[in-house]
């Protein structure tokens, strides 16, 4: 069996560090915005909103960099999640449980653009920080949700 999810979209809000109860555990839990393809039968600017949650190492890292509206790369699996609500309504909720996470950061202004004639980069790597892979792309969009 294989249960896979792997996704790209914006923070659609700053991620907040927490702490389990009984042990301790650093835990975040946010949606992401990923943007549907669009095409002629598609409703324009379709998204999805899906739940993340990062453990540990990774939920510290996603806190400590990421902010709302930061394009993220993440892979992990689906989970699903009973709970009963004020009312003792059952509901179940699905969520992405994140074990890779990759930042897409906008190439900053400073650096110099290819020479001419050079090809653009699309994506380089540029190292990894705390056990997060940290990637340029020069994506010039404005960072609005939703896309």
């Amino acid at each position: 069996m294989l249960n896979q999810v792997i996704l790209q979209g914006r923070l659609a809000a700053d991620p907040e560090l927490q702490q389990t109860t009984n042990t301790k555990k650093s835990v975040v839990s946010v949606r992401m915005a990923v943007q549907r393809d669009t095409s002629k039968y598609a409703e324009e600017n379709s998204v999805d909103w899906i739940n993340l949650v990062f453990w540990e190492a990774l939920a510290e890292n996603i806190a400590r960099f990421g902010k709302k509206g930061d394009m993220i790369l993440v892979r992990g699996r689906l989970q699903s999640r009973r709970y009963e609500d004020t009312k003792k309504v059952d509901h179940t909720t699905y969520e992405v449980y994140v074990d890779k996470l990759y930042f897409c950061v906008k190439k900053s202004r400073e650096e110099d653009p290819p020479a001419l004639g050079e090809p653009a980069p699309v994506r380089r790597h540029r190292g990894t920080t705390q056990g997060v892979n940290v990637y340029v792309s020069d994506d010039n969009s404005d960072g609005d949700l939703p896309f």
